[in-house]
């Protein structure tokens, strides 16, 4: 081997052995960046301090509530508020199976909540799951890691109606403003006879217009319900096949 294949043979030892050296002094920092131990704010460690009745403990969070319904008039259905505090929050439909589902990710919520779901005219009946006062249901963060809430709603007219839920206490960052207090607008949308809709049109009405539809409503009710019968009678009075044969 000559000199200066020797000389060169050295120089890529020096490299090779500082490029080692690099490696391991930046080894350390970048697999304490990856701890095996679960981070302080995880779920398991929000639950825990949860425990504590006097707890200051909060936690970013995923509300999900129905954004537009649709019903029936006189029929009950059931409306779903849920906040899911999981580290990966569930999709939306997965607590919203009926209606549109609405969402909201960026609200700080408290280990106990209180919401209330209310109507938005004297046609919505609202019944709680629980009991609650001045309507306020109180929830903590259960094993799974949600707050959950459910309501029985029946609408007494058909067309559109509202509700509105309200959560607290939160704190929710909109545009550099906090609330304390979350606000969720539902829109349904109630369907119904043709007769429970002209009623509901005719009891808006004033005046002549309030008489004249009156009239016309108990006048297309009387045909309708002479129509019914008639063809009810006439289906008894039919013979039926095979008659004469038995006879």
């Amino acid at each position: 081997m000559s000199k200066q294949q020797a000389v060169q043979k050295v120089r890529v030892g020096l490299v090779t052995a500082a490029l080692m050296l690099l490696v391991g002094c930046s080894a350390g920092p970048y697999e304490d960046s990856f701890p095996d131990e679960p981070r302080p704010g995880e779920l398991s460690e929000y639950q825990d301090a949860c425990e504590d009745a006097a707890s200051t403990a909060t936690r970013q969070a995923q509300t999900v509530w129905p954004r537009a319904l649709t019903a029936r008039v006189d029929d009950a259905i059931d409306y779903h508020l849920t906040i899911d505090a999981r580290d990966t929050p569930l999709p939306p439909e997965t607590y919203v199976t009926d209606g549109v589902p609405g969402v909201m990710g960026d609200v700080r919520v408290s280990c106990r909540l209180y919401a209330r779901l209310t109507g938005g005219d004297t046609y919505a009946d609202v019944v709680p799951g629980s009991t609650g006062v001045d309507g306020w249901i109180e929830r903590t963060v259960n094993g799974a890691g949600i707050y959950q809430w459910s309501w029985s709603v029946t609408f007494r007219r058909p067309g559109p109606h509202h509700l509105n839920a309200e959560v607290k206490p939160v704190v929710l960052d909109v545009g550099g403003s906090t609330s304390r207090v979350l606000e969720l607008p539902t829109s349904v949308t109630v369907e119904g006879s043709w007769i429970q809709r002209s009623a509901w049109w005719i009891e808006r009405q004033t005046g002549a217009a309030k008489i004249i539809g009156g009239a016309i409503i108990a006048l297309l009710t009387w045909i309708s319900l002479a129509w019914a019968k008639s063809a009810s009678f006439m289906a008894g009075r039919k013979k039926p096949a095979g008659a004469d044969a038995e006879t």
